[in-house]
């Protein structure tokens, strides 16, 4: 998971973040930009919009499987 972007004011914040994950031999995406506000405190999720999609990583890009390496010599 990657934190794209954060934001707070007051007692709401928001939270953008995207989901990388497998879809039989290639890569999927869930990003949600989220709303929450705090109450005594504390900080409660209220809704997320969302989107989904397809990863598609060039050959020389960094594997989404979070190896550090490029995805031609990983997981392609």
């Amino acid at each position: 998971m990657q934190i794209l972007d954060t934001s707070e004011s007051g007692d709401s914040g928001t939270v953008h973040f995207r989901a990388i994950y497998r879809v039989g031999r290639g890569w999927g995406f869930l990003e949600e930009s989220s709303s929450f506000v705090r109450e005594q405190g504390r900080w409660y999720y209220l809704r997320g919009d969302t989107s989904e999609g397809q990863l598609k990583p060039g050959r020389n890009d960094p594997c989404p499987c979070g190896s550090g390496r490029k995805y031609k010599a990983c997981c392609l």
